[in-house]
């Protein structure tokens, strides 16, 4: 159930490994920001995690597709533009995107 005051945020469903257990619900990450969903999103995929998609106020906003190509832009961008954030590079990706 999600608490009235999380029902405009961003959330990230995503498990902690790349081959999950289907059984099992996927961990959520909420947050008011895309551009720190995306983000965390990357972090996890980089621990060896499974991102899944990125959904707002019961619609989702990324699905996997899109949420595994905002991830490899992002890749990209931070090979391309050292020293930039994370943060940055994200909302770079962010609004590439249209989003």
């Amino acid at each position: 159930m999600i608490d009235a005051g999380d029902a405009d945020k961003y959330t990230l469903d995503y498990y902690t490994t790349i081959n999950p257990d289907m059984n099992e619900p996927p961990f959520k990450y909420r947050t008011n920001y895309l551009a720190d969903a995306l983000t965390e999103a990357r972090r996890i995929q980089e621990g060896g995690g499974c991102p899944l998609q990125i959904t707002q106020a019961n619609a989702t906003t990324l699905n996997r597709e899109e949420l595994l190509g905002a991830l490899a832009r992002l890749n990209a961008l931070e090979r391309e533009q050292t020293g930039r954030s994370p943060q940055e590079l994200a909302e770079q990706v962010i609004q590439e995107m249209d989003k």
